[in-house]
């Protein structure tokens, strides 16, 4: 059966009109249901239209609708004065339970109207935004979170969304998954003591200020529609009459409906690069000590967020005190344009963190959010809803989850903020702010040790016969790469997709970045991918190499040898090599007869893989015809990263001992994955987020760097000539470096423990710090410094890249033993030709004197049986390390069964 094509708009038309029902809060799921089949097929009949136009008419859209509440508890502000005649102001910006309405407000005129009757009742607010399901005229109870939690016996959050029914009554809670956009969004302009002279109310009056706002944040807001209205400060009466504040209020403007969210996100940022921003303190409402502070600007972004509370209702005063009654303007104009708002540019961005401890990261949809990973300490002070106050390192220890806080780093009295565990953090809605904090630990040493078998005197190995957890992508731009690649992935593998990641984000870190503290390393990786042919090794590397060239890295596939790699090096320079069907390179490396080329590549890759703390001497060239004698150069700290891919049958019939006893393969981190993923269709080709985009570009210029600390946070930092960067290690990062290099250690000389296994332990540490210094660089690019949570997961991604490798060898390479055998018989072969094992037989010793190593000795001084001794050689001969055949004898013309070593040792 052919199925028709779908109509060029059917499509569009269905996602419209469920989008419009949706707004208008139509609650029809038979409806919704065939709206979406319509989409589908891309057919929309007269039935439908006539459906969707008799459920949305004479409703208005939820856009156009706020809800209006009022307290069963006191909130908004409180005034009084003490003996000596100083006003003394109280914020309650929270509720716990409240009865509201959904209100429709199409107009300034009518917004007008609804304020005029919130700001004379008690303990009145509204929010704006209208709860999903419900039209005007509705009536329903807001409860907290944690009510509905208790009252419906359900602990995700997920379970409480949406209107339900308890005792007769429709109820709520205050989430933002419940609310609907609305076209109205709150300028709020707050004037304190802490405003800079040339903001305060006198010397920018409210017409100047609106037209600031306009100039520099939201193009357009001065002559828009709006309602205005005097702050609660602002109504309060002195006993003489005169007013207690003026300058602050509230302007409720009607906007276009356009992504509000998106305007918010950047408004913090855009204002201090416009020199609009000026530090905060906040302090403690039971104490008065100063808990923290953050940057504040002409205009409060915080209450933009959705499902926000307003308090605009009467305010208490007492002694002497007295409220006057309610007033406010309302201006014609026409909608706020949202899109006329600029989105930050990259090279802004850059420059804001630059110039922060914070960083801003752009996602798809073109919203910022922040993210701290310096000013939240364990000695922070946080404030919970029930007035307790504590430090960072109390609440952890007390054991509790997800809990609401004050805003610890900007004044304000919503609870705004959450904290909570893996990983620690705060989470500051008002800013979309994340603030990061490392855990505490007993024994900063001791971070990992949960998540790993102990080590100890232990005699049993884990090997392959424990499996380590492979760990998710690390959060940040990591976990942003990932995601954007298993979307376009036509075979998806997390795994995979974590290692391409890393791969690219190691060879973004060019050889100006160091790890000083752990004999300068650099942070170049190399990596082996096994693969089925085509298991999506392409798509992996289309994504390494994205990362990589968007933070100025050479990008280049197979050399052609050596010395063409040697031409291609560059002082601090960075470069990746994606290196398909490495198997057949391998193979002909180790062919008995391999051009020189090729083995000069294999040593150029082996130097350059450990050259990066120092400086890497290419080699001259000789006269030769008409080309003249060159010297060679001297290459300072380069940084060359290998992403290799080959088909597990081709890898373990072509890996040699060799290889990873001489460090070519030992080197190695491995992703090995033999299953089979079902193909799937893919609706886009991968493009790096915005976000990682901005971030590899900070990488790129990171030897640009403030030459002298700026005065303020929010001033851009002078540049400075190109230098070195030293990796800096935090708290706790040291003395858990020391203990993971115990446990490498330990593992390495556990006796269970094979030679495969070994080897590649012995290099384990060295991968660890530069997998956990490319995390430190992609998490603050302004200021690199060393966490236990990098350093964890790179432990997690080093042993099981180990675990992998070992687990291949048993089940490919022929068996578990033989690799050990094969290397154990090239050792004998080696001090066999050395002189250190000596031969019985004339005939014999005449063959040492020729270079080859009669096999009669080699199996003596091997001490293995014959069997396992024949796969050995067997073995050798398959990859090139050694090979066996009849030695011809001087003296009778006989022959005597031989081995010849092919590679030295």
């Amino acid at each position: 059966m052919t199925r028709n094509p779908p109509e060029p708009e059917g499509d569009i038309e269905a996602q419209v009109l469920g989008e419009q029902l949706r707004a208008a809060g139509i609650d029809d799921a038979a409806l919704y249901r065939d709206l979406e089949l319509a989409r589908v097929t891309g057919r929309v009949s007269d039935e439908l239209r006539r459906r969707a136009a008799e459920a949305t008419q004479g409703t208005p859209p939820l856009s156009e609708c706020i809800t209006v509440f009022i307290s069963d508890d006191q909130c908004g502000k409180v005034y009084t004065r003490d003996s000596d005649g100083k006003v003394k102001k109280e914020s309650i910006g929270h509720i716990t339970n409240a009865v509201a309405s959904t209100v429709h407000v199409p107009d300034a005129k009518t917004f007008a109207e609804v304020l005029l009757w919130v700001m004379d009742t008690p303990n009145a607010g509204l929010i704006l935004g209208a709860v999903k399901g419900t039209k005007p005229r509705d009536e329903f109870q807001i409860r907290t979170m944690k009510t509905l939690h208790e009252l419906l016996r359900k602990p995700d959050r997920a379970d409480i969304a949406g209107i339900h029914q308890i005792d007769g009554s429709a109820c709520i809670a205050r989430m933002k998954e419940n609310f609907a956009p609305c076209q109205w969004a709150l300028l709020d302009r707050d004037v304190d003591e802490h405003t800079p002279g040339q903001f305060d109310a006198d010397s920018l009056p409210y017409d100047d200020w609106l037209r600031l706002v306009d100039e520099k944040l939201l193009p357009g807001v001065a002559s828009c529609e709006r309602v205005v209205l005097p702050s609660s400060s602002a109504r309060v009466r002195l006993p003489d009459g005169t007013p207690y504040s003026s300058g602050n209020g509230h302007t409720f403007v009607r906007t276009n409906g356009g992504d509000l969210e998106r305007v918010r996100s950047q408004l913090s940022a855009k204002a201090a690069l416009e020199g609009i921003a000026w530090p905060k303190p906040r302090f403690s409402r039971k104490t008065g000590e100063k808990m923290g502070e953050s940057a504040t600007t002409i205009l409060d972004a915080s209450v933009l967020s959705p499902g926000r509370l307003t308090f605009d209702g009467k305010p208490r005063a007492s002694n002497g005190l007295s409220i006057a009654p309610p007033e406010v303007a309302v201006f014609d104009g026409p909608a706020l344009d949202l899109s006329a708002f600029v989105d930050l540019t990259d090279e802004e961005i850059a420059i804001r963190n630059a110039a922060s401890p914070v960083r801003l990261h752009r996602d798809g949809a073109g919203r910022v959010s922040q993210q701290d990973h310096t000013t939240l300490t364990l000695d922070t002070v946080i404030e919970l809803e029930d007035g307790e106050t504590m430090s960072v390192r109390e609440w952890h220890e007390s054991g509790r989850g997800h809990t609401r806080i004050q805003s610890p780093f900007r004044a304000s009295d919503s609870f705004a903020a959450f904290i909570d565990r893996d990983p620690l953090r705060v989470y500051d809605s008002g800013t979309c702010t994340t603030y990061h904090c490392a855990a505490p630990k007993p024994d900063p040493g001791k971070v990992f040790d949960d998540l790993l078998p102990e080590r100890g005197d232990q005699t049993e190995a884990a090997s392959a016969s424990s499996t380590p957890s492979r760990p998710e992508p690390f959060p940040g731009p990591m976990s942003e790469i990932v995601a954007a690649m298993l979307a376009t992935a036509p075979k998806p593998r997390k795994g995979l997709a974590v290692v391409a990641a890393l791969m690219g984000m190691a060879a973004a870190c060019d050889g100006r970045l160091h790890l000083a503290a752990d004999g300068h390393s650099r942070l170049n990786l190399f990596a082996t991918v096994l693969l089925e042919t085509g298991e999506g090794k392409e798509h992996a590397m289309k994504v390494s190499e994205a990362v990589a060239r968007a933070a100025g890295a050479q990008v280049a596939g197979k050399p052609a040898s050596g010395a063409a790699l040697e031409d291609m090096l560059q002082d601090h320079g960075s470069m990746l090599l994606t290196i398909d069907e490495a198997g057949h390179l391998l193979a002909a490396m180790n062919a008995r007869h391999a051009p020189t080329y090729l083995t000069d590549l294999s040593s150029v890759m082996m130097q350059l893989h450990s050259r990066g703390p120092s400086t890497y001497h290419t080699r001259g060239r000789a006269a030769s015809g008409k080309k003249e004698s060159a010297a060679g150069r001297a290459v300072a700290h380069p940084a060359v990263s290998a992403l290799m891919f080959s088909t597990p049958q081709k890898f373990a019939h072509v890996a040699g001992v060799m290889d990873i006893e001489s460090g070519a393969l030992g080197r190695h981190l491995f992703y090995i994955d033999t299953e089979r993923v079902e193909q799937r269709r893919v609706g886009g080709a991968f493009n790096l987020p915005a976000s990682v985009v901005e971030v590899a570009r900070q990488i790129r210029a990171m030897g640009a760097f403030p030459a002298t600390e700026p005065s303020s946070p929010f001033e851009a930092p002078p540049l400075a000539a190109h230098r070195e960067v030293d990796i800096a290690y935090g708290d706790g990062t040291e003395a858990l470096l020391q203990r993971v290099m115990d446990r490498f250690s330990s593992r390495q000389r556990q006796p269970a423990v094979s030679s495969l296994e070994g080897m590649l332990t012995a290099r384990g540490y060295e991968n660890l710090l530069r997998v956990a210094g490319t995390l430190a660089v992609w998490d603050a690019p302004h200021r690199p410094t060393l966490r236990p949570d990098q350093v964890a997961w790179a432990e997690a991604f080093v042993l099981r890249s180990i675990h992998d490798a070992v687990l291949f060898a048993d089940e490919h390479m022929h068996e578990a033993g033989v690799l050990a055998d094969a290397a154990h018989v090239l050792r004998v072969c080696r001090r066999v030709l050395a002189g250190e094992l000596k031969c019985d037989r004339l005939n014999e010793f005449a063959c040492v004197r020729r270079g080859v190593v009669p096999r009669r000795i080699a199996l003596k001084h091997s001490r293995l049986a014959k069997e396992p001794f024949a796969k050995a050689l067997e073995h050798l001969d398959a990859v090139g390390d050694a090979h066996a055949f009849d030695a011809p004898l001087l003296q009778d013309g006989g022959t005597v069964p031989a081995i010849k070593v092919l590679r030295a040792g």
